[in-house]
């Protein structure tokens, strides 16, 4: 039975493992620091601070969601960007606020474990997915509504990539169908996506 995926509902999902991952690596980076949780509350406006940044420049940079279709090195760029710029706008908030009781020690170790750690998740879910879309699931099934030979060359380029996930299920020529008649084909099928 195939099911219809939600994009928005796997970009949520995949955002709630990142900041876990990032409030994780925070934790850990603590611990290394201080042997303990003893005062942690007194840092915690660091992961607050930075995880919602973090996760938008993931966002911008197409390593949130879009990493299905990029390779490990672009992956691991769009990652040390994301975080770097992160860790530059939070300790330069540091600077300008003269905050002078702050461990630099865990400042790095929390980003660079964060760094580390949402890399290694998306490298692993990107494998996952591969072994999946080999086995034929997890596929977007996309209906294409279009024609000429740009548009051919594309459902072309879909159907010669596999890997990539992307299925045209339905492909409909919109000279030569009536609109009532597109709508009620894409209805019919199960479609995730409408090109």
């Amino acid at each position: 039975m195939k099911i219809k995926q939600s994009s928005d509902f796997i970009a949520a999902m995949m955002a709630l493992v990142d900041l876990c991952l990032i409030i994780c690596a925070f934790y850990i980076a603590y611990w290394l620091r201080f042997d303990g949780f003893a005062g942690v509350k007194e840092y915690t406006w660091l992961y607050y601070f930075s995880a919602p940044m973090i996760l938008f420049l993931l966002l911008r940079r197409g390593v949130l969601t879009g990493f299905r279709y990029q390779s490990m090195k672009v992956i691991l760029q769009s990652t040390v960007v994301a975080f770097g710029v992160a860790g530059v706008i939070a300790s330069t908030v540091l600077y300008l606020s003269k905050t002078a009781d702050y461990s630099r020690l865990l400042f790095g170790n929390y980003f660079l474990l964060a760094a580390t750690f949402v890399f290694l998740e998306k490298i692993l879910i990107k494998k996952l997915l591969e072994s999946q879309l080999r086995q034929g699931r997890m596929c977007i099934r996309i209906a294409m509504v279009g024609f000429g030979k740009k548009f051919e060359g594309i459902v072309t380029e879909l159907k010669e990539h596999p890997q990539w996930g992307v299925t045209p299920t339905l492909i409909i020529d919109p000279r030569t169908t009536e609109v009532k008649r597109i709508v009620s084909s894409i209805c019919d099928e199960i479609i995730d996506e409408v090109y």
